[in-house]
């Protein structure tokens, strides 16, 4: 996902090779949501997300994402989160 963000964001894609496709509309590139029916997909959310894509969810489960959601997320490399 960093590679593709970087890609999106309308950076070259290697050394001496320009960007791929047309400029970004939006600094930064285009949004990402991410949706999904397990707690990995907060973690998701939270590293590389733009939002949460949720509405198949029943009512319940969203409180419980929410819940998560408002966690403190450890930084990359953490040996107790995402990274």
């Amino acid at each position: 996902m960093a590679e593709l963000r970087r890609i999106r964001a309308g950076e070259p894609l290697a050394e001496g090779v320009g960007p791929a496709g047309p400029a970004p509309s939006r600094p930064g590139g285009p949004e990402v949501p991410f949706g999904g029916f397990v707690p990995a997909v907060v973690e998701r959310v939270a590293r590389f997300g733009d939002g949460f894509l949720g509405a198949a969810l029943p009512s319940q489960q969203m409180d419980g994402c929410s819940v998560m959601w408002r966690r403190p997320c450890p930084g990359p490399g953490a040996a107790d989160g995402p990274g």
